[in-house]
């Protein structure tokens, strides 16, 4: 079986200086298929798509790329490159809290602007696409003798059916990773045409794939529960998990802040779903049950999203947590982690998720985890996090508080995230492929998966 892997997504991202959950699981496969996997599939392709032209990068083509990007990644999380801006945040994080601050804090880094750093990728894939395109044709021609495997590991494109219909020439199988579908589920948390664009792309799942896999059985659930209700055809699905066995750093090599006053920690993109405000409300009840004495503070990671502008209006204006309240971001994988490790815990509040990188993240590195109720937190993190109502304002300031005050709860909080079992996105790249090569060869129209 030859597989031919997009990765249109991660070259036009290949500028930016961290990778989001979507990018992490492309660069998984990338990487298993130039290291871990390459005797398995010594031929494997990289494909480019164009809206005029596909290209496909041999493994020759593809190393320095992979390299590039992820040096560049490395680069940002040496010890010696932390930055002002975690200086502010370490300074800030270690001082007292401040009753009559009227301003929350509000640390940013500015970098290249980000329409900068896409011209610089589209100029990139413009000329590996004129370049590669031959390489294209060839393995096109390639699949009517060789078992051939395309698969699309990110939502890129998938909106533009006629990218794909190359597929139907050849004697290509083809597997989709779909992460989520939230924006059909929830359209209240997205864009106001995120809907209907997640519905064309799920159409282009069913035009053209021989089978789908998920991050998740929620997003499996969701996915079979939509193919029904839409009276499209369904496929063989498998489950893979996402790797959670994450960057580790020497302790010499973290940072954490000497903090005066306890804090914790809420990492993701600042979207509506992420049920921000709830925390806020929390927040609220603990100054008032306790003062701004005995109060941690809550620092938000992430970058503005949408769907947030009641949370941004607080984020801006608010008076009365201000002295609490530490907004962050521009942070550098390295500094997260040192961020991370002098935290009393991790909150993941979240209203709905397709998977749930950040409180896995938080786990892994044995920092007590408070995450909504919800289903795939309970798939993926079970009793390494504490699992609560996801408006449960006085249960999560009693948990709040007990890990403030209690270290003998605390310290039980810390020994549950040793039982999360270990999946390393090699494991995880090596079971998504051998998942999609599986269930593509299947006749039968649908399979429970694993």
């Amino acid at each position: 079986m030859r597989i031919l892997l997009d990765v249109t997504r991660t070259l036009v991202r290949r500028y930016n200086s961290t990778p989001t959950g979507i990018d992490r699981v492309e660069h998984a496969l990338i990487r298993w298929l130039l290291h871990g996997g390459s005797s398995r599939y010594p031929d494997a392709g990289f494909v480019v798509t164009t809206p005029y032209l596909r290209a496909v990068l041999s493994r020759k083509d593809m190393f320095p790329v992979l390299t590039e990007i992820e040096g560049r990644w490395a680069a940002a999380s040496q010890p010696e490159r932390k930055t002002a801006l975690y200086r502010k945040l370490r300074l800030s994080l270690e001082g007292s809290i401040e009753a009559d601050r009227v301003s929350p804090g509000a640390l940013r880094i500015e970098g290249e602007r980000n329409t900068q750093r896409k011209l610089r990728a589209y100029a990139d894939i413009a000329q590996l696409a004129l370049l590669r395109a031959g390489q294209f044709r060839r393995a096109l021609s390639d699949s009517e003798r060789v078992p051939t495997l395309y698969m699309h590991s990110s939502h890129t494109q998938l909106e533009q059916t006629h990218l794909f219909s190359w597929t139907k020439r050849g004697q290509v199988r083809v597997a989709f990773f779909i992460h989520d579908l939230i924006p059909i589920d929830f359209p209240e948390f997205c864009g106001n045409t995120a809907a209907q664009t997640h519905r064309r792309r799920m159409r282009t799942v069913s035009e053209y794939g021989s089978c789908i896999v998920v991050n998740s059985q929620y997003t499996k659930d969701r996915v079979i529960e939509h193919f029904k209700r839409e009276n499209i055809p369904l496929k063989n699905t498998g489950v893979s998990h996402l790797g959670n066995v994450i960057q580790e750093y020497s302790r010499g090599a973290l940072e954490p802040p000497t903090a005066k006053v306890p804090y914790f920690v809420f990492l993701s993109t600042i979207e509506g779903r992420k049920n921000i405000t709830h925390l806020f409300n929390v927040w609220r009840q603990i100054i008032h049950h306790y003062g701004y004495g005995a109060a941690p503070r809550l620092v938000i990671v992430g970058k503005r999203g949408w769907k947030c502008e009641n949370v941004i209006d607080v984020l801006d204006r608010t008076r009365e947590l201000a002295p609490c309240l530490v907004e962050v971001s521009g942070l550098t994988d390295i500094e997260l982690a040192s961020l991370m490790a002098g935290a009393t815990g991790i909150l993941s509040p979240s209203l709905v998720e397709g998977y749930s990188l950040p409180p896995i993240e938080g786990a892994k590195r044995h920092i007590p985890v408070i995450a909504s109720d919800i289903a795939v937190h309970r798939e993926i993190l079970g009793d390494a996090a504490i699992l609560l109502d996801p408006t449960d304002g006085p249960g999560w300031r009693e948990a709040i508080m007990k890990l403030v005050h209690d270290p003998d709860f605390r310290n039980e909080r810390v020994a549950a995230t040793f039982d999360l079992p270990r999946i390393s996105w090699d494991d995880f790249a090596a079971d998504a492929l051998s998942q999609a090569v599986e269930l593509s060869s299947g006749e039968h129209i649908y399979a429970e998966g694993r």
